[in-house]
Formats: C-alpha cells, sequence, structure tokens
C-alpha cells in the first residue's frame, strides 16, 4: 500500500515485476501520473505483485 489512507480514490494495481507492458505502464503510461496523483495525497494505490510470466511460460 502506497499512500494517504484518508485519499478520497484508492486504485488497485496487479503488476508482475517482469512483465514488459507492467513496466511500460509505470514508466511511460498512467504510472507517473498516478505517482504524481499518490504524492499529493489524492490517490492511495494498493500493489499486488503476481508473476504473471510464470503462468505463460506454461503455454
Amino acid at each position: 500500500m502506497v499512500g494517504d489512507e484518508s485519499a478520497g480514490t484508492t486504485v488497485r494495481l496487479f503488476e508482475d515485476l517482469r512483465c514488459p507492458f507492467c513496466e511500460e505502464f509505470e514508466t511511460q503510461g498512467a504510472g507517473t501520473e498516478l505517482n504524481k496523483l499518490t504524492q499529493k495525497g489524492s490517490v492511495q494505490v494498493h500493489y499486488t505483485l503476481a508473476s504473471f510470466r510464470d503462468l505463460q511460460a506454461g503455454r
């Protein structure tokens, strides 16, 4: 969990640290704006880290 507990908006993100799409979201997509809103205290982010890549490897 990141951000102020009293923030009016909560965002739940499911990310794999090895996923190139998750990386793109964080560095070039909405992740940058989400970070700004979190630092301002208007958004709280709940991160759930998962292994999406492991699930795709078996296919």
